[in-house]
């Protein structure tokens, strides 16, 4: 990274010296309270306070994969009732358990099919297919379709079939 024609490619001054670690910055950026944490509890909050709370991730991002934003979800548990299951919790759990297949899809007209979701209760997670880290710059209109209808049309996102 320090090679003087790769910093001149890159725009870069001849004056920075990149290092693999750099314990200053690291420092500053921890001191900052901007840090990888769990947001569990404040989550569950959201949820108990009967707020509807949406999970959301790309297929392709590597930052925050979707596995970890699915499991960061099932994770959550609030107090919302359920008739059949006890919990919403335990409804999201079996729901998930169920697999891919058989969550809801999203579709637009103009981009059938770009993301599967699960719901229950107050708590939903959607996985949006071809989208990276950034939903709304790999699929602006998927990500303006979704989250117009989670706005304004909640309804669409139907609560999810545990099954047997």
């Amino acid at each position: 990274m320090n090679d003087a024609a790769r910093k001149d490619r890159f725009h870069v001054p001849q004056s920075i010296t990149w290092k693999l670690s750099n314990g200053d910055m690291n420092e500053r950026f921890r001191l900052s309270g901007d840090y990888v944490r769990s947001y569990i509890p404040e989550v569950q909050d959201i949820l108990n306070a009967g707020i509807d709370f949406f999970f959301y991730a790309g297929d392709q991002d590597l930052v925050c994969p979707f596995t970890l934003v699915k499991e960061t979800a099932l994770r959550t548990v609030w107090n919302e009732g359920d008739p059949l299951l006890g919990t919403k919790t335990a409804k999201f759990r079996k729901c998930a358990g169920r697999g891919e297949s058989t969550y809801k899809k999203i579709s637009s007209p103009s981009s059938p099919n770009y993301a599967k979701y699960i719901r229950a209760g107050h708590l939903t997670y959607a996985r949006i297919f071809g989208a990276g880290h950034m939903v709304n710059e790999k699929k602006p209109a998927e990500a303006k379709h979704m989250f117009e209808s989670w706005i304004f049309n909640r309804g669409l996102f139907q609560e999810c079939d545990p099954g047997p």
